[in-house]
């Protein structure tokens, strides 16, 4: 379970839920109206940013550029969305899970707490590309980094401390 901010509170969902909601408010989106994302730059000029994935033992590597464009959903609730693409991804796991940290986390080995965004499952092309959707901002916070980790499907929870370890982060860096 994640915790997600979407208009009303913070709730918990699935990870596989989050997913569905952001690709379908990415889907049935119409015009952004305008706000602000972080307080400095208008809706309707999207922002950018680039990284590259690092991993604590060097087996999943790859680059990451994130672009959030606000985006209104058929009940006219305007959010910020990211959509992360990935160029040269490898990993030696089937797939990963996209995750977005919203606040510094560190070397946190463990993706289970803290302010965060979910973008589902990935599984890189042969050429290394992936593309995913997810939340970009909650409680005034925007991503941070790009967090991939394993799901609770892929841990045995009687040797793992935490049910959603990191496999590799990105530090997000802004254009102006």
């Amino acid at each position: 379970m994640l915790r997600c901010l979407y208009g009303w509170g913070m709730i918990r969902i699935p990870a596989a839920v989050a997913f569905a909601v952001a690709l379908t408010i990415a889907v049935t989106a119409c015009a952004a109206e305008s706000s602000d994302v972080s307080g400095e730059h208008e809706v309707n000029d999207p922002r950018t940013a680039t990284g590259t994935l690092i991993s604590a033992d060097g087996q999943t590597t790859g680059r990451v550029e994130v672009e959030i464009e606000n985006v209104t959903d058929g009940f006219g609730e305007t959010s910020p969305l990211a959509t992360v693409q990935f160029f040269d991804l490898t990993t030696p796991y089937s797939h990963v899970t996209l995750g977005g940290s919203l606040a510094p986390r560190g070397d946190d080995p463990c993706f289970d707490t803290g302010i965060r965004s979910a973008g589902g499952s990935i599984v890189p092309a042969q050429d290394g590309t992936a593309t995913a959707v997810m939340p970009a901002e909650a409680e005034g916070n925007l991503l941070y980094e790009i967090v991939l980790h394993l799901d609770w499907t892929q841990v045995d929870a009687e040797i793992e401390p935490c049910m959603q370890p990191v496999v590799a982060r990105a530090r997000l860096t802004w254009d102006d």
